[in-house]
């Protein structure tokens, strides 16, 4: 009797605690400084911080940390619109912080066929977030398990960086480019005094099949060996082994100390141009630069990009959205084209409203999944007030977006079913010749290639390489969360609470019943990898973590570029 009257007040106190909370759900507002990647038809996503806008009339936006790995099945038809859209797998905690899967911004996440692997990531900036960086290591989720556990790899050391580029090939190897390291990432810096961001040379590759990393050199990238918060993606139909292509971004001497004022993006000496590429020849461990030309965007860092080739991989489209400039005047929300071998740069719409911090990713063949993602302003760059919330966006409804990289056009809705091989728009063929499934006749860059290598490259790849999208991959990149359900009102959450009063009893009877059967069939297990998966329209409390909102002294935001540099760090943990 004694239980039943336990459970009886606990069943009481629940529901009014449930009815309490329905008074102060959140809005949804924005996702970022996330990770993502599709594999295996599903989109998973990991870390970052997401905001919602304070359900007390203050119209604050107040962010939280996420302590949970999420997930989309692609292989259903979906719209962003759609309620209880996204499955939170809650992390679990331990007051062992070397056992304990790192809630982290800006991570690598790489999908190796059965699991995550979780490379890098940085403390987030809000004060109530951890206070010292984890233990370095690098993590695995286990998807069939839904577990995590801490990996060790052989190889080259690597050190943590943040904010670098990241692809991933089919045939299994992961790679991280360049980036910063900073207090924020590496525990030892952390207990050091007068230690600043800077940024750092090397292209670090995991072969995801033998667990070895290796760090190679990026001499002859750009005029600095180094890149950060810049565009990466693979191309595996050129050369032996394929090709990396990196543009944007910041540079500037490697080791070089940032001191307080971090990267200034208005410092034209550390923007590394849009109308310069880099090409790395994996199989020779070779970079080029080659010049650009057409509709140049304007500089730009903190966005995403994606690639797809021609069906006769005569040519190879580098779709780019996102990314701030100087100043929002100099930026943009349009979709540009990087079309290679040609090097010609193509804007498909033109849109100016800008987007920092999203992912781009490849769902299916022919479909470009925007995830998460903030609107700036020029004196915050990562804190949207209310009115840029993506909870009154239809294009980025739950901060999800879909392109249509078959007709150029964005979407609310994606549909397997309506999938097929990707096919060049007339925007495109109008530039480089050809037709919808390849054919590109201008094959050059104008002004002809830099490098003689460079064209021979080119020119020995062949129509008959696979034409397989690589696996899209972004780092820096966290996602979004699904639309609360419609409020209640007053009257409502007093009718429930009557009701409740009423009927308790009963109810409470019941539950008594089946809460005491459950514990006889129930496990003994304590291990937080056996714990199941819980899904959630809105993350609970157990996922996601609040930060207050602190102003920084010259009136920013933080997490800017400026006055107070963002060092949202995702370094490369040391392993062996």
């Amino acid at each position: 009797m004694h239980e039943i009257h336990s459970v009886y007040l606990s069943f009481v106190a629940l529901l009014l605690i449930g009815v309490q909370l329905s008074r102060c759900d959140p809005t949804f507002c924005a996702r970022s400084f996330h990770s993502a990647v599709v594999g295996n038809d599903t989109l998973w996503m990991d870390g970052g911080e997401i905001r919602f806008i304070a359900d007390d009339g203050s119209n604050k936006v107040l962010p939280y940390v996420v302590n949970a790995t999420q997930s989309i099945d692609l292989s259903k038809r979906w719209s962003n619109t759609d309620s209880n859209l996204i499955t939170y797998y809650n992390k679990p905690v331990s007051s062992d912080p070397a056992n304990t899967p790192p809630k982290l911004n800006d991570q690598t996440l790489w999908f190796d066929g059965t699991g995550l692997i979780q490379f890098g990531g940085a403390l987030s900036l809000t004060p109530s977030a951890l206070k010292n960086p984890p233990p370095q290591g690098t993590w695995r989720y286990d998807i069939a398990k839904h577990s995590w556990s801490k990996q060790g790899f052989g190889g080259s050391t690597v050190q943590r960086t943040f904010e670098g580029g990241s692809a991933q090939s089919t045939d299994g190897r992961g790679f991280a480019l360049g980036g910063s390291v900073s207090p924020l990432t590496d525990p030892q810096f952390h207990t050091e005094g007068n230690v600043y961001q800077y940024l750092v040379e090397g292209l670090i590759t995991l072969d995801e099949k033998s667990r070895t990393f290796t760090n190679s050199s990026t001499k002859g990238m750009n005029s600095g060996n180094t890149i950060a918060s810049g565009y990466m993606n693979i191309i595996e139909n050129v050369g032996a082994k394929g090709i990396l292509v990196a543009f944007g971004g910041t540079v500037e001497t490697a080791g070089k100390s940032l001191g307080t004022a971090g990267l200034l993006a208005e410092d034209p000496a550390q923007q590394n141009k849009m109308d310069t590429i880099s090409i790395y020849n994996i199989a020779t461990n070779t970079w080029f630069q080659q010049k650009a030309t057409g509709d140049i965007p304007k500089w730009r860092h903190f966005g995403s990009s994606l690639v797809v080739s021609a069906q006769d991989s005569s040519s190879h489209s580098i779709y780019m959205f996102g990314g701030w400039g100087d100043y929002v005047s100099q930026s943009d929300g349009s979709v540009y084209v990087l079309s290679i071998p040609s090097f010609r740069w193509i804007r498909l719409n033109q849109d100016k409203t800008p987007r920092v911090k999203n992912k781009c990713l490849l769902m299916g063949q022919r479909t470009m999944l925007v995830v998460g993602g903030t609107q700036p302003t020029d004196i915050s760059q990562f804190q949207p007030a209310a009115a840029q919330c993506d909870g009154t966006s239809s294009r980025f409804a739950q901060g999800l977006g879909i392109f249509s990289l078959q007709n150029h056009t964005w979407m609310s809705s994606y549909d397997p079913a309506d999938d097929g091989p990707y096919e060049l728009h007339k925007q495109i063929t109008d530039v480089i010749g050809g037709n919808a499934k390849g054919g590109a006749t201008h094959t050059t860059p104008e002004g002809g290639f830099n490098n003689n290598a460079l064209k021979k490259l080119f020119q020995s790849s062949t129509s008959t390489t696979s034409s397989k999208p690589s696996m899209s991959s972004e780092t820096s990149s966290a996602s979004t969360t699904a639309v609360p359900p419609k409020k209640l009102s007053g009257g409502a959450i007093a009718g429930i609470v009557i009701g409740v009063i009423v009927g308790v009893a009963l109810v409470a009877g019941i539950v008594a019943l089946l809460i005491i059967r459950s514990r006889r069939r129930r496990t003994t297990t304590t291990n937080p990898r056996e714990l199941e998966p819980e899904a959630s329209p809105l993350p609970k409390k157990q996922f996601v973590e609040q930060h207050p909102i602190v102003e920084a002294d010259n009136g920013k935001q933080p997490g800017e570029l400026g006055g107070e540099h963002y060092q949202s760090m995702a370094e490369l943990p040391v392993d062996r």
